[in-house]
């Protein structure tokens, strides 16, 4: 009792189509999977971003829960001073020098 010619390739032909088909079954079951994952927000990605967030982050309202001290105001007022200060050096130099292909005089003593 021998095999055909005829035979071995349909046997491999259809061997080929289940493979096929189980690969196609599978790559269906894991894009389900993965969708809804995606939908309800669950998996081993939400868990890590779980741990990263701190309570501050969760409650949106706790940004203005805690009050300014008035440290933090002399702080911001001192850096705007000294910002405020850079400001007029920069405009002093740039009115006392000297542009090009003009006749200003410098007034910088010498």
């Amino acid at each position: 009792m021998g095999i055909d010619r005829g035979q071995l390739i349909a046997v491999c032909l259809i061997g080929v189509a289940l493979a096929f088909g189980i690969g196609l079954i599978y790559l269906s079951v894991l894009l389900l999977k993965r969708t809804w994952t995606w939908v309800v927000g669950t998996g081993p990605r939400s868990e890590r971003q779980s741990e990263q967030t701190t309570p501050q982050e969760l409650n949106p309202g706790s940004l203005h829960a805690a009050p300014i001290a008035a440290s933090d105001l002399y702080v911001i007022r001192s850096n705007l001073t000294a910002v405020s200060r850079q400001f007029e050096d920069l405009e002093r130099k740039l009115r006392l020098s000297e542009a090009p292909g003009s006749n200003v005089i410098n007034l910088k003593r010498k």
